[in-house]
């Protein structure tokens, strides 16, 4: 979708997505769908539900907020963004975190929601060499390497 893309331009619109007069709230972010962008920020909405495969994989995000209407993460999602250092989930309970920051070279801290359905899976924090600081949920079971 904004693959290699190297400037974004827009109003925030409280998260919804403008079509024929019609206003649709953005639920998900389409796997790919920033892939490779050169966007260093991004502001999620409110209505956001899920963040697919590879969504903003190797783009040059430094902090994200991660809306508690976020349930699922699929794997890959913000993987190789080498600019990335903080991460905080808003939320308090999520369905699904897939291993989504494998490659966050300047990943420093991490705050994940207090509780999650589903045990965290591979490669969640594969070369975050500066990582220093992780809240895990209450409920976790397992974190696989």
């Amino acid at each position: 979708m904004f693959r290699q893309c190297a400037q974004i331009l827009g109003q925030r619109d409280g998260g919804e997505h403008h079509a024929d007069g019609a206003k649709y709230p953005v639920t998900f972010i389409a796997a790919s769908a920033f892939e490779g962008a050169k966007i260093n920020g991004v502001v999620l909405p409110s209505t956001l539900k899920e963040i697919r495969l590879k969504a903003f994989w190797r783009t040059d995000i430094k902090e994200l907020v991660i809306p508690a209407s976020v349930k699922r993460i699929e794997g890959s999602a913000f993987s190789f963004c080498t600019s990335l250092t903080k991460v905080t989930f808003a939320g308090v309970n999520m369905e699904l975190i897939e291993g989504c920051f494998a490659g966050c070279s300047k990943l420093q801290s991490v705050t994940f929601p207090a509780t999650l359905n589903k045990d965290m899976t591979y490669d969640m924090f594969r070369d975050c060499v500066m990582l220093t600081t992780v809240t895990l949920p209450k409920n976790l079971r397992t974190l696989l390497a």
